[in-house]
């Protein structure tokens, strides 16, 4: 089961007035927040993209890599900057279910609908601090938007738990639109148009 996200503070920092009747899209707010140099894949000199054009197709693909990129990212974020090491072990559980916001859920227009796409996922990861390891639960909501047949990652918010410590509530969601497993799912998707998986 996904933790709850609080809907003020997902309603503030995603800029939507979905009860409001606020006029700006999803697709729109995700796009701005996101800087098209960090993401950006040109395919246009390809007939037909490599990765599947279904969105959960591409999840599905994409979550058995999911950790080995995003270690690879952090073992080269840890050698530069940070002596705490931190490795995904596990990445799976996703939920394509849209988030309800308010008092009815949020549904995409026609001309959105193949544009943004959102999905839970949850990764099992180890920490070590002070020479000891410990596990972390980390609950991702993630933004998707579609340009030119690619699909980009746009937002990112997390909650983590400490496994060990169950009677603790998970963290406040904080925006991980930079963090490693975000760098390491736009790594991902390039590898996958490129057609460079490993």
């Amino acid at each position: 089961m996904r933790p709850r996200w609080p809907l003020a503070w997902m309603l503030s920092i995603i800029g939507l007035g979905l009860g409001s009747g606020h006029s700006n899209s999803l697709a729109q707010t995700a796009i701005a927040n996101q800087p098209v140099a960090s993401s950006a894949i040109s395919i246009k000199d390809q007939e037909a993209p490599v990765c599947p054009a279904d969105f959960q197709a591409l999840v599905g693909l994409m979550m058995p890599d999911l950790p080995s990129y995003a270690n690879r990212v952090s073992t080269r974020s840890r050698l530069a900057n940070s002596p705490i090491g931190t490795y995904v072990l596990i990445a799976g559980r996703p939920d394509f279910r849209p988030l309800t916001l308010g008092p009815g859920e949020w549904q995409p227009t026609t001309e959105e609908a193949d544009e943004v796409q959102q999905v839970f996922l949850t990764t099992l990861e180890r920490q070590y601090t002070a020479g000891k390891p410990f596990r972390l639960q980390q609950y991702h909501w993630l933004f998707f938007t579609r340009r030119d047949r690619v699909w980009y990652l746009s937002m990112m918010f997390s909650r983590t738990r400490i496994e060990s410590d169950r009677n603790r509530p998970p963290t406040p969601p904080r925006d991980s639109s930079d963090g490693v497993l975000a760098q390491a799912i736009r790594l991902w998707l390039r590898d996958c148009y490129y057609g460079a998986l490993r």
